[in-house]
């Protein structure tokens, strides 16, 4: 140790470096489906006759995965008391060619995107000075290019990455 203690120092310093790279890291979450299951088999028509449609599942949202990073910033930072990526009042869903995923919430007035193969999750709430009264419906393209109708009438157009 030197005599005006700068060892001392640079300790808190590197300690202070790792705490904030952890931090970091998580704030590059990664995204899964948040689903349930029914707890009895549902089917049309009923048992015994063969089924035509099952009822599998239920998309409720999306779940960030908890990285060690992301639990020190919960530590450090807090946690959020609402669940920002559940659905409030879906209206319309819609599945692209690679698996993305996009739900029109009426409840929260936006469109949660969803893309699977980046693990990847993006709320679009529409332009600044525009944002969505209401989505209604959401459609993908060929090019798997985004359109969300609005209660207004507007037509949304957004590319493959949510811009």
């Amino acid at each position: 140790m030197t005599i005006d203690g700068t060892r001392g120092a640079s300790r808190l310093g590197a300690a202070g470096v790792l705490a904030f790279t952890m931090v970091a890291s998580g704030c590059a979450s990664s995204y899964t489906l948040r689903t349930t299951r029914p707890d009895i088999v549902l089917q049309w028509p009923f048992q015994p006759s063969p089924a035509k449609v099952t009822y599998v599942r239920s998309l409720n949202g999306l779940s960030r995965r908890r990285s060690t990073g992301a639990v020190l910033k919960a530590a450090v930072f807090g946690t959020e008391k609402e669940d920002r990526d559940a659905f409030v009042l879906p209206v319309a869903a819609a599945a692209g060619r690679d698996g993305r995923i996009a739900v029109a919430d009426m409840g929260r007035r936006c469109v949660h995107l969803y893309l699977p193969a980046q693990e990847r999750y993006l709320q679009l709430f529409g332009p600044d000075q525009d944002r969505m009264a209401a989505p209604v419906a959401v459609i993908f393209d060929d090019g798997l290019g985004l359109y969300v109708s609005d209660s207004t009438g507007k037509v949304l157009a957004y590319d493959p990455d949510g811009a």
